[in-house]
């Protein structure tokens, strides 16, 4: 029951350190989120009012026109700038290196700075679905022509959650040159989830894609641990 008890407490603990690290600015992307599903709502209303609900529709579905691709990018940045957030103070002035050689067990210590930061990743991916849907939804589109078109975000999301581990691996890792590796490695599997060619396009190998991304999830792990020695 102690060590129960006691497990939940360095959970707590190392918790409530990423909360501190990511309370004054962890909301920004989630912000800008809203933002870019407001703009893609509010462009296509615009459009429509000009140029009529039917060709707009039919330009739309002949074209597979994404007017949100604002959004291609923008789960990889918020990756980038999570993990900078979360990351970059432990590795000030030795403070990982401290942390993982403390009585806490070093599985903890680097497993929940991976599980906020993945979950923050969902969760960014999430608003940003429903609040596409939602817009459609107000522009009255078929939910035929809802679907696979906000589906395509989820390739983007994947990639976020690679950008998240490809750049807390490389702020961890103390070699320069596995440092740019890891980020180069990343920016090419990045790129390849980020090319769309239509709708969904990625549909049938999505699966694939996401079993690939799960080595990913290790790496911080893994560059985090050369630092213990």
């Amino acid at each position: 029951m102690d060590m129960t008890v006691s497990l939940y407490g360095q959970i707590s603990a190392l918790a409530q350190k990423e909360w501190i690290k990511l309370r004054l600015f962890g909301a920004i992307p989630f912000i800008l989120a809203l933002v870019l599903c407001t703009d893609f709502y509010l462009t296509l209303k615009t459009i429509m009012a000009v140029h009529g609900a039917a060709p707009t529709m039919q330009g739309i579905i002949f074209k597979e026109q994404v007017f949100f691709d604002r959004f291609t990018w923008f789960f990889s940045i918020a990756g980038l700038f999570f993990a900078s957030l979360q990351i970059m103070p432990e590795c000030i002035q030795g403070r990982l290196r401290l942390a993982l050689h403390m009585p806490t067990s070093p599985r903890l210590v680097l497993a929940v700075p991976v599980v906020v930061g993945l979950t923050l990743q969902v969760l960014l991916g999430l608003v940003a679905f429903i609040g596409l849907t939602v817009a459609c939804t107000q522009l009255n589109f078929p939910w035929e022509v809802t679907v696979p078109m906000i589906s395509t975000v989820l390739p983007w999301i994947i990639a976020g959650i690679v950008a998240w581990c490809a750049t807390a691996a490389a702020i961890a890792d103390p070699s320069y040159i596995r440092k740019v590796m890891m980020l180069l490695f990343g920016l090419g599997y990045i790129s390849m989830l980020t090319t769309s060619r239509g709708w969904n396009d990625m549909e049938e190998s999505l699966w694939i894609y996401t079993l690939v991304s799960l080595p990913w999830t290790a790496t911080y792990y893994i560059s985090a641990l050369r630092i213990k020695g």
